[in-house]
């Protein structure tokens, strides 16, 4: 974990066993302990539990802790260009590094990108990387930083139907998942499938879903908070 958090090149370092040390970083880092991390979030500020000595949540920085282990670096600004779709992480470190970069918003980021030093490092079809030139060239292409980017919410009602044995309490925070097929599932804290909806929503990557359990057990009162307007379309098949 240490070794993720600060950016080092995970193939050279001395694990016992490389593939399960990327298979832990994966499930436990990248995708178990963000959403464990997320619903203690939303739990302690529905609840404004006392952190330290009449403390609460709310007044700590915590933006940084999600992308920075779904990520794997305690850089905010590299975060943020892996976040924007940019997928290697030692060439993200090099980008930001190299150029000595501090942007910690969109329109810094913007405003990095547009910068002469990035346009003439990317003119050298070495830069990022020389292996990773062609990925950074793919990614400017395809980045499209959105007109609108303050983040509103956006709340709907949904029927849950629960696998047999499942009782959640009430108010129980849940994730939504999309599997390969099949309407949407609800994922309990250990990720686990604990029930489903009656039919497959096209889950948005661009804004962030928070689901709990309503005092109709029969219903699900979902949260979008992003900068699309519409973020409960249903796929149909």
């Amino acid at each position: 974990m240490a070794a993720w958090l600060k950016g080092e090149n995970l193939t050279a370092c001395t694990f016992i066993n490389i593939d399960d040390s990327l298979k832990f970083i994966e499930d436990g880092l990248v995708y178990r302990l963000p959403w464990a991390l997320e619903a203690i979030r939303v739990r302690a500020l529905a609840n404004e539990d006392e952190i330290f000595d009449g403390i609460t949540i709310d007044e700590y920085e915590l933006g940084l802790v999600v992308p920075a282990i779904e990520n794997g670096t305690l850089d905010r600004s590299v975060a943020l260009l892996m976040q924007a779709g940019f997928n290697s992480r030692n060439a993200a470190i090099h980008a930001v590094s190299s150029t000595n970069a501090t942007f910690t918003n969109s329109h810094q980021f913007n405003a990095w990108l547009g910068s002469d030093l990035v346009q003439e490092n990317t003119r050298s079809l070495i830069w990022p990387t020389p292996e990773t030139s062609k990925l950074w060239l793919t990614f400017l292409k395809e980045y499209q930083p959105t007109s609108e980017t303050t983040w509103e919410p956006v709340s709907v009602r949904m029927k849950v139907e629960w696998l047999a044995g499942q009782n959640p309490d009430v108010r129980t925070v849940v994730k939504l998942l999309n599997g390969e097929v099949g309407s949407t599932q609800v994922i309990a804290s250990d990720c686990e499938q604990i029930g489903h909806l009656n039919c497959r929503y096209n889950l948005l990557k661009s804004g962030v879903y928070s689901a709990s359990l309503n005092e109709d057990i029969g219903y699900l009162d979902v949260v979008f908070w992003g900068a699309e307007k519409r973020p409960f379309n249903i796929i149909t098949t």
